[in-house]
Parts: structure tokens; sequence; C-alpha cells
């Protein structure tokens, strides 16, 4: 206790770095690429072509012809399964041609001349389409954001009519939102602002929920640093990986935060020690759930999203236990202060009558 008590607000350093290179990971992978986040052909748009050969070659070889072949081309792949001498693999292409069909087409006669094939399928998707889904995607995810907010002001928070003013700016986001309003990259870094602006405005007037609320961000973006640097190409799917990871650092965080300020418990390390071996142990169980899914899935869709939820469980450890809990400890120990300030000084006023 008495180290934590003398430490806890060093201990704050930590999320605060890891905020900042996730940051500066962020715009490095913005500056490379021009976009927050390398998108899979789902979100990007090109050509997923799934193809089971009977030629003992690997993913890597089949990757490496299709870029020799279509040097201008963004492609990867990956293997799906390998029966009776069969093996199948799926190679996502972009840019091969501005034609997808013309695309597909050639992508196939390629892979049939090259290989012996024994079945072959593609889907195709329109950069335009893909484009206007990611940010619809995005749009969604900012979204939950403001409702998450409001949510955890609803309960923390002390201002009725800032409860109610802010319930109707999600609502108004909701409605632009849904009417085609807020749409394309303009509308969602316009979205994106008010959701930052309403994150200061929740820390300004409750401190509690607005931790919460940065708690839950800074999962996330220390969860999208990391699947840039691994290099993984995001898809739809992926994107509903992030929505689970808000909904449980917002739930863990609820936890610590009902635990160190509702308790009747006087001890105030205690209420934070009982928080965290309670939810240790759910991130606990629950990481280690998610690993075994990761390890034995055999879906690529299913591993991706096992691995940003298995990422971003280990962030909200992190920004749970060091970040909120820190904030937290700091704010319910001024608040005694100040009740032991106020006790005192009617007690004197008391004295002097």
């Amino acid at each position: 206790m008495e180290w934590y008590d003398a430490h806890y607000k060093k201990l704050l350093i930590i999320p605060t770095l890891l905020i900042l290179l996730s940051i500066g990971v962020i715009a490095w992978q913005i500056s490379a690429t021009g976009d927050f986040v390398n998108k899979g052909v789902s979100l990007s748009g090109g050509v997923s072509a799934t193809i089971t050969i009977e030629d003992a070659v690997t993913q890597l070889d089949i990757e490496q012809a299709v870029r020799n072949n279509f040097p201008q081309a963004d492609v990867t792949s990956r293997s799906l399964s390998t029966t009776g001498g069969l093996r199948t693999f799926v190679v996502d292409a972009a840019d091969i041609a501005d034609d997808e069909q013309e695309a597909a087409r050639q992508l196939v006669a390629f892979l049939e001349n090259t290989y012996t094939v024994t079945s072959v399928s593609t889907e195709t998707t329109g950069p335009a389409l893909g484009q206007a889904f990611f940010i619809q995607t995005i749009i969604g995810v900012l979204l939950a954001f403001l409702w998450m907010g409001w949510v955890v002001y609803l309960y923390f928070g002390d201002s009725t009519k800032l409860k109610i003013f802010m319930a109707l700016v999600a609502a108004t986001a909701t409605l632009l939102a849904t009417q085609g309003v807020i749409d394309g990259t303009t509308g969602m870094g316009i979205l994106a602002l008010i959701v930052l602006a309403v994150i200061a405005i929740y820390f300004t007037s409750s401190v509690p929920a607005g931790a919460v609320i940065l708690a839950a961000a800074s999962t996330v973006l220390f969860t999208l640093a990391v699947v840039n640097l691994i290099g993984m190409r995001l898809s739809t799917a992926g994107i509903a990986a992030f929505l689970m990871i808000i909904g449980y650092s917002v739930d863990t965080d609820i936890l610590l935060s009902t635990r160190v300020l509702k308790s009747k418990e006087t001890d105030l390390f205690k209420r934070v020690w009982d928080a965290f071996t309670t939810g240790m142990t759910m991130q606990v169980t629950t990481t280690a759930a998610v690993f075994v899914a990761y390890i034995l899935a055999s879906s690529e869709i299913i591993q991706q999203i096992m691995l940003i939820i298995l990422i971003g469980m280990i962030g909200d450890m992190i920004f749970t236990w060091l970040q909120n809990a820190g904030i937290l400890y700091w704010f319910a120990k001024k608040q005694e202060r100040v009740r032991e300030q106020n006790r005192l000084a009617s007690r004197k006023r008391g004295g002097k009558k």
C-alpha cells in the first residue's frame, strides 16, 4: 500500500508514453500510406481469389509469383488448408487492372496457367465501394464512442443539463449519419473532432466518466498501433473486433470505478485492490480463452478477430490498472481531503458557537 501510494502518479507515465507512441505509429502509417490502417481487399477494393491446387507450393511461393507477374499490384496471400495432396490458398490483389472484373479474369488466367488448379472462385470489391464501406464503419465506431460516453456519464456524472445536452449531441450525430449528412472523409473527420471534444467535456465535468472514456480510447489507439506494426490488413471482421474491445474496456473500467467510488469500504487502497483482483481474474481468463481460440481457429477471419481482441485485452490491462486506477486513486484521495477539510471547518464553526 505504501509503495503504491508513493508511486501511483509515476505509474501514469507508462500508459501516457504508450498513448504517445501509439499516436506516433498511426501518424507514421498515415504519412507512409495515406491511411491510418492497412486495409484488406474488403475495405480497399480489389480481387480475392480462393484457389485449390495440386502443386507442392507454399503460400509465399504463390504470393511471389503473382507479384512478379503483376509488379504494379498490391498482393497478399494466406493458406487455408491442405487435404489429400490438395492445397487451398486465398490470394488478395489490388490494382491489377482498372476494372475489377478484368482484374479477376487476369488473376485467374495467370493462376490456371501457372498451377494445376482443381477449383477457383473470386470475389471483387470496387475501390469506391470499399472506401465507402470503410468510412461508414469508422463513423459507426465513432458513434459508438459517443453513446458509450453518454451512458458512462449518465451513471457517474452530476450535471443533469449536461446529460440531456450530450444525449441530444449523440442523437443528432446519429441522425445526421443515418441520413447521409455526415459522410465521406470530411464527415468522418468532423465526427472524430466531436468525439474528442466530448471526451474533454466529460473529463472536465466528471473525472471518473472521463477516465473511463479515456481508457477505452487509449485501448483502441494502442490496438490500432500494434495492428499497424505487425502489418495486419484490416477486414470488415476486424472492425467488428474493435467494437468488441470498446465494450470490454468500458466493462472493466466501470467495474473499477464502481468499486472505488461506490463501495462502502473505508480504506481506499483496499477498494482499488478488490477491484484489481476481480478485474484481473476476468481479464486473464478471457485472454486465455481468446488465445486458445486464436491458436485453434482455422479460419483467417476468426484468427484476425481473436488476434485483435487479444491485443486489445493486453492494452486494456495496462490502461485500466495503471491509467484509470491511478486517475481514480488521485481523484478519490482528493475527495477524501476535501471531506476532511469540510469536517474540520464544520467543527471549528461549531466550537466558536
